[in-house]
């Protein structure tokens, strides 16, 4: 998982906002409650938008996905926060988040299994202790509460630092005694935030075996080709394959950018003097 820059809100987006938003408030006015198909049309006028910003991966696994199966993510739910962690008893706040149902700043382009009850769901745990208050767009009718809130999982989207995904979870290997291409591969939580965000979305599971083979396979081959090339004192070779692998494995439509930075970082390839830097994505 890597930052997402979304860029501009679609102007469709605002549109579906300003009608489908007041219908919705009407509507909770009424029976208190805001039904699950009253909260729809944030898919069509924001999917293409996400899919380029998100250069067609998925912001939570960084898998590539095709726009049409694609799927316009909450990161805070529309239908109900699911406050406690996966097997506990359910604590379900029924009432969040519907009135950010059509918030840019709210989603996400996702792919099916990422978005699916087992892993991020409607999950969205928070921690106890309030934050400095912070507006965000359209937070009706509770904005006090819902600005001062510290999320637990990651947004990968926010431009504040504290939700850069690389500080709060690292990919490293489970033992580094054998060959580097037998290491076995796993995302390590440097704080709550990061232990929350890999147990929801389940990435211990869901990625240690695809992200492991890409490592030892593609990019770990690139790698030592490098090191070969600047071992043997073919220095214009080593630089040219340094470029290759940075803007194949490392460029924006790259997956699992960051775990093949965490690796790179940790052979230490960019040590060798090469011309080109190895900038965190």
């Amino acid at each position: 998982m890597i930052r997402v820059q979304r860029g501009s809100e679609p102007a469709a987006l605002k549109v579906a906002r300003k009608w489908r938003l007041a219908a919705a408030r009407t509507e909770h006015a009424t029976t208190g409650r805001v039904r699950a198909q009253t909260l729809t049309g944030y898919k069509n006028a924001a999917a293409g938008a996400l899919h380029v910003a998100q250069h067609g991966k998925c912001a939570w696994c960084e898998e590539q996905i095709r726009l049409g199966g694609a799927h316009v993510e909450h990161y805070r739910p529309k239908t109900g926060a699911w406050r406690h962690s996966r097997g506990e008893v359910p604590q379900v706040d029924p009432h969040c988040y519907w009135w950010l149902a059509w918030t840019w700043e709210n989603l996400l382009l996702s792919c099916g299994t990422c978005n699916d009850p087992a892993h991020k769901g409607n999950y969205f745990p928070l921690d106890p202790r309030p934050r400095r208050r912070k507006k965000l767009a359209t937070v009706w009718p509770r904005p006090r509460s819902v600005g001062r809130e510290s999320p637990l999982l990651i947004d990968p989207a926010s431009g504040d630092p504290a939700f850069d995904p690389l500080n709060h979870i690292e990919w490293r290997p489970v033992d580094q005694v054998p060959a580097r291409k037998h290491w076995q591969w796993t995302p390590s939580p440097l704080s709550s935030r990061g232990a929350t965000t890999v147990r929801v979305l389940r990435l211990d599971v869901q990625l240690v075996d695809i992200v492991g083979d890409h490592l030892r396979g593609a990019v770990l081959d690139a790698a030592e080709e490098v090191e070969e090339h600047h071992a043997a004192g073919r220095v214009a070779e080593a630089n040219r394959g340094w470029s290759t692998l940075l803007s194949t494995h490392l460029g924006p439509r790259a997956r699992y950018r960051a775990a093949t930075w965490c690796a790179l970082r940790l052979w230490k390839v960019s040590a060798l003097g090469l011309v080109a830097p190895l900038v965190r994505p």
